[in-house]
Order: C-alpha cells, then sequence, then structure tokens
C-alpha cells in the first residue's frame, strides 16, 4: 500500500508535469512564501512602532497635565 502512492504522484507528475513545469512552481512557491513573510514581518513590525508612538503621545500628554 505504501509503494501505490508514491508511484501514483509519479505517474501524475510524468504525464501532467514537465520537468520546467515542476521547477517553476517550486521557485514560485518559494518567491510567494518569502513575499508574505516579509510582508507579514513589514506589517508586524510597523504595528509594535505605532504602539510606542502612542505610550510615547500618552507621557508625553500625562507630562503636560501635571506642569
Amino acid at each position: 500500500m505504501k509503494l501505490v502512492r508514491p508511484l501514483v504522484l509519479q505517474k501524475f507528475k510524468e504525464r501532467f508535469m514537465s520537468q520546467n513545469l515542476a521547477e517553476f512552481l517550486k521557485v514560485l512557491m518559494i518567491v510567494i512564501t518569502w513575499t508574505a513573510g516579509l510582508t507579514l514581518g513589514r506589517h508586524y513590525f510597523l504595528s509594535i512602532d505605532e504602539e510606542d508612538d502612542a505610550e510615547d503621545m500618552d507621557i508625553v500628554g500625562h507630562q503636560e497635565n501635571e506642569s
């Protein structure tokens, strides 16, 4: 049973995917993964920066009220 699945996948690749298409899809998946990671990382860091700015404004506003 274990040998059937890899054999089916191999036959599928032989019939429907050329080697160039398989390589293209690999590279495309790598590019999409990196792009998503960089975009999510940028969004995360920008949200941290906005939180810090909001805290700084609260501190400045609090200091002005005390004066």
